[in-house]
């Protein structure tokens, strides 16, 4: 805690993670029907159908990589790597942003 711009940026980080699984989980609508889960331009079918608890998934994904970011981060500024852990923690919030973008997307289709 000593070094308060690395904090803040695990701080950041995790909560970042944290906002797009609560952000998908309420777009998640409980519907009887087969939703919209992912795209391929390969195959017979561009649109594949799955239940629609699968899209829990993306919910599972900000927390379990808001974890393990947060964590390697820690790890990182332990082992003297102050550089590496803040070049970490910027990727990963860009990599949260395009996960906000895919979701987007994807709940977008999904629920047609």
């Amino acid at each position: 805690m000593s070094d308060r711009p690395f904090f803040t940026l695990v701080v950041l980080v995790f909560t970042s993670m944290l906002i797009f699984a609560i952000y998908t989980l309420f777009l998640i609508n409980r519907v009887d029907i087969q939703v919209v889960t992912r795209y391929s331009s390969f195959g017979d079918a561009h649109f594949y159908k799955n239940a629609w608890w699968y899209l829990y998934g993306f919910a599972g994904f900000g927390l379990v990589a808001g974890t393990i970011h947060a964590l390697v981060m820690a790890k990182l500024r332990a082992y003297g790597r102050r550089d590496l852990g803040l070049m970490f923690g910027w990727l990963s919030l860009i990599i949260v942003l395009v996960a906000f973008a895919y979701a987007h997307e994807v709940f977008k289709v999904a629920f047609l």
